[in-house]
């Protein structure tokens, strides 16, 4: 389930094309499990709480993290652990105890407070910036600027995405901003759209130069 309805969302806004449910800890301890016999031999294993929003759930986020910790223990792994969420639901509760449990965060920004919204808004329709840059600032600061990264999606609505992405870095410097894949959806990215992509990307190269060398 998902407490956003994203316009290019790949899951169904979180329902997959199913129903909407939250996973139970037997399941989540089945899929660590699942995981870790699959890895076989190799030391290094990294697994990502998805959604939908993993935050609806807690108590399960909570206890599958602490499940891994110990599992990872158990069969001498290096399990790297990773949460992808939109911050709407982040607070210090979570915050502290992801950062206690070494877990690496995707925060999910598509650049500007508009053109954020437009993608990303709650099911009322009202935009998710605000809640969720609240929430990104909470982690961020509580990790000195490290161990997380703003992804951002761009789409055939913002193709001025060099300005996006520059505007990602009032939030964090840490970013991926990544073209939308689709079909026929009028967000798609078409091949009239390339020669504005190329610019963009050079128009990106020369502010990473500039402020490299600055």
């Amino acid at each position: 389930d998902c407490n956003l309805r994203c316009g290019y969302c790949f899951a169904g806004t979180g329902d997959f094309g199913g129903h909407r449910a939250l996973m139970s800890k037997d399941i989540a301890e089945q899929a660590i499990d699942f995981a870790i016999a699959g890895s076989k031999n190799r030391h290094n294993l990294e697994i990502d709480l998805f959604g939908g929003e993993p935050l609806m759930n807690v108590p399960v986020v909570k206890h599958v993290i602490n499940y891994a910790r110990k599992r990872e223990v158990e069969t001498n792994k290096n399990i790297k652990l990773t949460l992808t969420t939109n911050g709407t639901l982040l607070n210090d509760d979570i915050v502290e105890f992801l950062n206690k449990n070494r877990v690496m965060l995707v925060l999910s920004l598509d650049g500007s407070k508009e053109t954020h919204d437009n993608m990303r808004p709650f099911p009322n329709k009202a935009g998710s910036y605000d809640s969720a840059v609240a929430g990104f600032k909470k982690v961020i600061e509580s990790r000195q600027g490290k161990n997380y990264y703003l992804r951002g999606t761009y789409t055939h609505y913002n193709l001025n995405f060099a300005d996006d992405t520059v505007s990602m870095l009032d939030i964090g410097k840490e970013i991926s901003m990544e073209p939308v894949i689709g079909t026929d959806e009028p967000y798609v990215l078409t091949e009239g759209d390339l020669p504005r992509i190329m610019e963009e990307y050079d128009k990106l190269a020369r502010i990473y130069l500039d402020r490299r060398a600055n």
